[in-house]
């Protein structure tokens, strides 16, 4: 019996290990200016950060809930260092 949860274990362990890192592998970077990428991205964590990020349907930047992992680059602590950074 301890050999079956050993292997069940290990086959689990192995499982997630690869699961994770085909995530990782497949999270391809983007080329495209910061403030040009997706507006609030939230990504697939589940935190609540206010976040800003530059929308380019109104040409504003404007308050979103980040979920802490993942997302794009497209995401600023302050309006103003938003902004600053897409607004010309």
């Amino acid at each position: 019996r301890d050999v079956m949860l050993r292997s069940v274990l290990f086959l689990t362990t192995g499982f997630l290990f690869a699961a994770c890192l085909t995530s990782v592998m497949s999270d391809k970077p983007t080329t495209k200016p910061i403030c040009e990428q997706a507006f609030g991205n939230s990504g697939p964590c589940f935190a609540y950060i206010k976040l800003y990020s530059y929308n380019q349907k109104t040409k504003k930047c404007e308050e979103f809930i980040y979920g802490g992992c993942w997302g794009n680059d497209n995401r600023f602590n302050t309006l103003a260092e938003c902004e600053q950074k897409c607004i010309k």
